[in-house]
Protein backbone atom coordinates (compact mmCIF):
# COMPACT_ATOMS: atom_id res chain seq x y z
CA UNK A 1 0.00 0.00 0.00
CA UNK A 2 2.80 2.42 0.87
CA UNK A 3 4.60 2.11 -2.50
CA UNK A 4 1.32 2.90 -4.28
CA UNK A 5 0.69 6.01 -2.20
CA UNK A 6 4.31 7.11 -2.56
CA UNK A 7 4.16 6.60 -6.31
CA UNK A 8 0.92 8.54 -6.57
CA UNK A 9 2.32 11.45 -4.55
CA UNK A 10 5.45 11.48 -6.70
CA UNK A 11 3.37 11.43 -9.89
CA UNK A 12 1.16 14.26 -8.62
CA UNK A 13 4.25 16.31 -7.68
CA UNK A 14 5.75 15.80 -11.15
CA UNK A 15 2.48 16.83 -12.80
CA UNK A 16 2.26 19.94 -10.59
CA UNK A 17 5.84 20.85 -11.48
CA UNK A 18 5.08 20.43 -15.19
CA UNK A 19 1.99 22.65 -14.86
CA UNK A 20 4.07 25.29 -13.08
CA UNK A 21 6.69 25.09 -15.84
CA UNK A 22 3.94 25.42 -18.45
CA UNK A 23 2.63 28.50 -16.65
CA UNK A 24 6.08 30.11 -16.66
CA UNK A 25 6.71 29.27 -20.31
CA UNK A 26 3.28 30.56 -21.33
CA UNK A 27 3.88 33.88 -19.58
CA UNK A 28 6.99 34.64 -21.64
CA UNK A 29 6.69 37.38 -24.27
CA UNK A 30 7.17 34.97 -27.18
CA UNK A 31 4.30 32.57 -27.77
CA UNK A 32 6.47 29.64 -28.90
CA UNK A 33 7.99 28.50 -25.57
CA UNK A 34 4.49 27.97 -24.17
CA UNK A 35 3.74 25.48 -26.93
CA UNK A 36 6.70 23.20 -26.17
CA UNK A 37 5.03 21.03 -23.50
CA UNK A 38 1.70 20.62 -25.37
CA UNK A 39 3.55 19.56 -28.52
CA UNK A 40 5.75 17.11 -26.59
CA UNK A 41 2.68 15.70 -24.88
CA UNK A 42 0.91 15.29 -28.21
CA UNK A 43 3.93 13.55 -29.74
CA UNK A 44 4.13 11.23 -26.72
CA UNK A 45 0.46 10.31 -27.08
CA UNK A 46 0.96 9.63 -30.78
CA UNK A 47 3.90 7.38 -29.89
CA UNK A 48 1.90 5.46 -27.30
CA UNK A 49 -0.98 4.97 -29.73
CA UNK A 50 1.39 4.12 -32.58
CA UNK A 51 3.15 1.39 -30.63
CA UNK A 52 -0.10 -0.21 -29.53
CA UNK A 53 -1.64 0.05 -33.00
CA UNK A 54 1.51 -1.41 -34.59
CA UNK A 55 1.27 -4.35 -32.19
CA UNK A 56 -2.36 -4.83 -33.16
CA UNK A 57 -1.32 -5.96 -36.63
CA UNK A 58 -1.37 -9.51 -35.25
CA UNK A 59 -5.08 -9.51 -36.07
CA UNK A 60 -7.87 -11.39 -34.43
CA UNK A 61 -9.43 -10.54 -31.12
CA UNK A 62 -6.09 -9.66 -29.50
CA UNK A 63 -5.36 -7.23 -32.34
CA UNK A 64 -8.74 -5.55 -31.91
CA UNK A 65 -8.12 -5.19 -28.18
CA UNK A 66 -4.70 -3.62 -28.79
CA UNK A 67 -6.20 -1.26 -31.35
CA UNK A 68 -8.82 -0.20 -28.82
CA UNK A 69 -6.12 0.17 -26.16
CA UNK A 70 -4.12 2.36 -28.56
CA UNK A 71 -7.11 4.59 -29.09
CA UNK A 72 -7.80 4.73 -25.36
CA UNK A 73 -4.13 5.46 -24.64
CA UNK A 74 -4.15 8.29 -27.18
CA UNK A 75 -7.24 9.85 -25.60
CA UNK A 76 -6.07 9.47 -22.01
CA UNK A 77 -2.60 10.89 -22.62
CA UNK A 78 -4.13 13.82 -24.50
CA UNK A 79 -5.94 14.88 -21.33
CA UNK A 80 -2.57 16.24 -20.23
CA UNK A 81 -2.20 18.00 -23.59
CA UNK A 82 -5.58 19.68 -23.11
CA UNK A 83 -4.59 20.81 -19.60
CA UNK A 84 -1.32 22.28 -20.91
CA UNK A 85 -3.20 24.09 -23.69
CA UNK A 86 -5.73 25.45 -21.19
CA UNK A 87 -2.89 26.87 -19.09
CA UNK A 88 -1.28 28.29 -22.25
CA UNK A 89 -4.42 30.02 -23.52
CA UNK A 90 -5.28 31.28 -20.03
CA UNK A 91 -1.86 32.86 -19.57
CA UNK A 92 -1.85 34.33 -23.08
CA UNK A 93 -5.28 35.87 -22.42
CA UNK A 94 -4.03 37.34 -19.11
CA UNK A 95 -1.04 38.77 -20.93
CA UNK A 96 -3.26 40.25 -23.65
CA UNK A 97 -5.63 41.77 -21.06
CA UNK A 98 -2.77 43.27 -19.04
CA UNK A 99 -1.37 44.94 -22.17
CA UNK A 100 -4.74 46.54 -22.93
CA UNK A 101 -5.04 48.07 -19.46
Amino acid sequence: MLPFVLGFVLLAACFAALCALQSVLSALPSRWPGLILPVLSLLFSLGVAGVLIAQSSAGGEAGAQLLLMGLLGFCSVNIITVIFLAVYFGKRQERKDSRRS
